[in-house]
């Protein structure tokens, strides 16, 4: 099984303003950056192959889901 993605330039619908890069509607050079911070260099994740980063994302997804069905 393979994938390939090839772009030319990459751009968002909405200009994003990412903290440190001037406001942007192109990928280059900026990057694709989370909607949502979690910060899986933790002792607590560390300690527990990650428990609470998977916690944290799955959370999220499930809410996120939730609020598009209704």
């Amino acid at each position: 099984m393979a994938a390939t993605n090839t772009n030319t330039l990459v751009t968002r619908k909405d200009f994003r303003s990412i903290p440190g890069y001037p406001s942007s509607r192109y990928i280059e050079n900026v990057g694709a950056h989370a909607d949502i911070q979690l910060d899986i260099m933790t002792a607590a994740n560390l300690l527990t192959v990650g428990r609470p980063f998977v916690q944290g994302f799955t959370r999220t997804i499930v809410g996120h889901i939730r609020s598009q069905q209704q």
